[in-house]
């Protein structure tokens, strides 16, 4: 069960830390970091999804699904690229928190809400009156 959970926060994790953001260098960006996909929208408003991307000469060269793809850098308008996004961070962060706060609130007001067992006849109840 925990291990369960400790993997579904991990996945939150990693998709709510990141975002799909916009590469601004994507012949430098692709050649130093290695991304795993990149969304390319070319100047005709064309777009595509390249996994495994590589730059070959001026132009990127990935997967897109069905076959390899070469698109060349001057056709494109907009790259992205999944990438560390700090206001979604936050955001989870702070719902983490609130979550721990209220689940801990939670169990501290409804430890003292137990319901009483009735006490036998010949047994006294303790000061807050139960048995």
């Amino acid at each position: 069960m925990i291990r369960a959970i400790l993997v579904d926060v991990f996945a939150l994790a990693v998709v709510g830390c990141t975002a799909m953001r916009t590469v601004r260098d994507p012949g430098s960006y692709i050649q130093a970091r290695h991304p795993e996909r990149v969304q390319v929208t070319q100047a005709d408003g064309s777009s595509k999804m390249l996994y495994h991307p590589r730059m070959v000469g001026d132009s990127v060269l990935g997967f897109d699904g069905a076959s390899d793809v070469v698109v060349p850098l001057a056709t494109i308008a907009i790259t992205e690229a999944r990438r560390f996004d700090p206001a979604r961070t936050g955001v989870l962060i702070g719902a983490a928190t609130a979550a721990a706060v209220a689940e801990w609130l939670m169990s501290r007001s409804w430890s003292s809400d137990l319901p009483c067992r009735s006490c036998p006849a010949d047994v006294l109840p303790d000061p807050s009156g139960c048995c």
